[in-house]
C-alpha cells in the first residue's frame, strides 16, 4: 500500500516540469526588420529625350533586387525609356508635347517576395518646341513692330505745312495728301489688327503650335500682300508731299564737306543763291522774299 501512494505524487512533478520547459523556449525569438527603399533625388529636372539616371538604397532585403514602375499614358509624353540597374534606374521621357511635371512611383521587390515603393518628382522641359516658340514670338514682334505710325503721322503733316508755305502746294492739295495719307494709314493698322488675330495667343502645346503656325504660314501671305501694298501707299503718300532729301544731296562734293542748303551745288547755283527746280519750294522757307543770299565757294 505504501508504495502505490508513492508513485501517484512523483507523477504530477513531472508533468509539471515538462509544461514549465515548453514556456521558457517560445520567449526567445524576434521578428525581422522590414525591406525599403529610398532615393537622394526624390526631385529632378530633365529635358525631352535626355537620359536620367536615379540612384536607389535598399535596406533589408533578401537576395536581388527587381525594380518596375508605371510609364505608361502620361499626359503629355509620348514614351518613356525605364532601364532598373542594380543601384537604381535610367529614364528618359521621349516627344513631349508640352512641359511635364510628373510623381513618379517605383516600386522594389526582393528575393523573398517582399515588396517597398518610393516616389521621384519629375520636371520635363518640352526643348523640341524652344525654336517654334522663338518663331512664334518673332512673327508677334514683327507684327507689333506695324506700329501706330505717330512719327510717320507727324512728318506727313510737317511736310504738307512745309509745301504750303513754300507755295508748293495749294490748301486743296494739301488737304487731298493728308486724306490719301490717313486711307494708306488706315489700312495698314487694319491689316495689322488682322495679323494680330489670325496669330493669337502662344499655345500651352506644341501640337497645337505646329498647327497654328501652319495656318498662320498659310495665311499669312492672303494677309501680307495687302499690307505690304498699303504701306508703300503711305510711303508713297509722304514722299509725295515734297522731294526727297538725301545725304547724297547733302554733301558738297566741291569743297568734301556736308553742307547747309546754301552753296551746295545738288541744291542750286549762283550768287545771289537759287534753288533748283526740284527744291524751289525750299526758296521761300530758307531765303525769305526781302533778303538774298550770296555765296562765294
Amino acid at each position: 500500500m505504501n508504495l502505490k501512494r508513492s508513485l501517484l505524487l512523483v507523477t504530477p512533478f513531472f508533468m509539471l516540469t515538462a509544461c514549465g520547459g515548453g514556456s521558457d523556449s517560445d520567449s526567445s525569438s524576434t521578428p525581422k526588420p522590414s525591406f525599403s527603399v529610398s532615393t537622394s533625388s526624390a526631385n529632378m529636372t530633365a529635358n525631352e529625350n535626355q537620359l536620367v539616371t536615379v540612384p536607389l538604397s535598399f535596406s533589408n532585403q533578401s537576395g536581388s533586387v527587381s525594380l518596375t514602375a508605371n510609364t505608361s499614358n502620361i499626359a503629355n509624353v509620348g514614351s518613356v525609356t525605364f532601364t532598373p540597374k542594380a543601384t537604381g534606374f535610367d529614364i528618359s521621357f521621349n516627344d513631349l508635347d508640352a512641359n511635364v511635371t510628373h510623381n513618379l512611383n517605383v516600386t522594389a521587390k526582393d528575393g523573398s517576395g517582399a515588396t517597398a515603393s518610393t516616389t521621384i518628382s519629375f520636371t520635363v522641359n518640352n526643348t523640341s518646341a524652344l525654336p517654334k516658340i522663338e518663331k512664334f514670338n518673332s512673327i508677334k514682334q514683327s507684327i507689333n513692330d506695324i506700329t501706330s505710325f505717330n512719327a510717320e503721322t507727324m512728318l506727313a503733316n510737317a511736310m504738307v505745312e512745309l509745301g504750303q508755305l513754300s507755295g508748293e502746294l495749294s490748301a486743296d492739295e494739301a488737304l487731298a495728301k493728308q486724306n490719301a495719307y490717313k486711307a494708306a494709314l488706315e489700312s495698314v493698322i487694319a491689316k495689322r489688327e488682322e495679323l494680330k488675330t489670325l496669330l493669337g495667343t502662344l499655345p500651352v502645346k506644341e501640337s497645337e503650335l505646329d498647327a497654328k503656325l501652319s495656318t498662320f504660314g498659310t495665311k499669312f501671305s492672303d494677309t501680307a500682300s495687302p499690307i505690304n501694298a498699303a504701306l508703300m501707299d503711305l510711303q508713297g503718300s509722304i514722299n509725295e508731299i515734297v522731294p526727297a532729301l538725301t545725304l547724297g544731296n547733302l554733301y558738297n562734293v566741291k569743297t568734301g564737306v556736308v553742307s547747309q542748303f546754301y552753296g551746295n551745288p545738288q541744291f542750286g547755283n549762283g550768287s545771289p543763291w537759287t534753288f533748283s527746280d526740284n527744291y524751289a519750294f525750299l526758296q521761300k522757307i530758307v531765303i525769305r522774299d526781302d533778303q538774298t543770299c550770296n555765296i562765294n565757294l
